[in-house]
């Protein structure tokens, strides 16, 4: 029983192995030689990376390990979760306030055709995402059903409206920037969770009617949830 044991314990399932999550910062030499491994293991099942910690940290090299992988991922957490008492400015004055998703890969020659869930979360008032790439990330993945987006971001220009015709949850965080709503059109949308600022509600009031009439268009139910938004009296 003893030898069993020890040899099941030495070999775990592949579906052990499906599940990634690198913190930050870490020795990037060692993750570019354990991943291969930990990904082979896997064997052929869908993928779960969760990218979190100080994303100032992330580098071409870490980065460029995880997109290797894009076309078995299924779920999909970056997650910066540094906050200004976490930062040393004096040290990073000179780095961008935007975190480099794909690297030196624009466009990004990859696509996501497994990804339905991502998830987009920044802790941090001086950094984030942009909104652009998150609507780059969303537009690689065509099976997409649910989406958290809880970061502070940039103002979009001149991007293009972005149909998701697959994704039913939409999720805004405390710190989700409402203005990617402006940019989306979600047909098969029936869940839209919204931040517990009533300004979010009131500024989006006409844009959530548009896509209440169109998932009504396309026979889906739609619901609004918004947490803790109480009416000026």
């Amino acid at each position: 029983m003893s030898a069993i044991l020890g040899l099941t314990l030495h070999y775990p399932p592949p579906a052990l192995w499906a599940s990634i999550q690198i913190a930050l910062p870490c020795a990037e030499r060692n993750w570019k030689r354990i991943m291969p491994t930990w990904v082979q293991r896997s064997h052929n099942l869908s993928l779960s990376i969760s990218l979190s910690g100080n994303l100032r940290y992330l580098t071409h090299g870490i980065s460029s390990r995880v997109w290797q992988h894009a076309d078995r991922l299924k779920h999909l957490e970056i997650s910066d979760d540094s906050s200004e008492g976490d930062e040393d400015e004096d040290h990073f004055d000179d780095r961008p306030s935007v975190v480099r998703l794909f690297s030196d890969m624009t466009p990004p020659s990859f696509r996501l055709p497994m990804l339905q869930a991502l998830t987009v979360r920044s802790l941090s008032s001086n950094r984030g995402f942009g909104n652009e790439q998150i609507l780059e990330l969303l537009g690689l993945a065509p099976s997409i059903i649910q989406c958290t987006i809880d970061c502070r971001d940039l103002e979009l220009d001149d991007v293009q409206m972005l149909v998701l015709p697959t994704l039913r949850q939409l999720i805004l965080g405390d710190n989700g920037d409402d203005g990617i709503l402006n940019c989306l059109s979600l047909p098969a949308l029936q869940n839209l969770s919204l931040a517990n600022d009533g300004c979010l509600i009131q500024r989006s009031s006409s844009l959530l009617g548009a896509i209440s009439s169109s998932t009504q268009r396309t026979g889906h139910e739609f619901q609004i949830h918004d947490r803790g938004f109480r009416p000026a009296t």
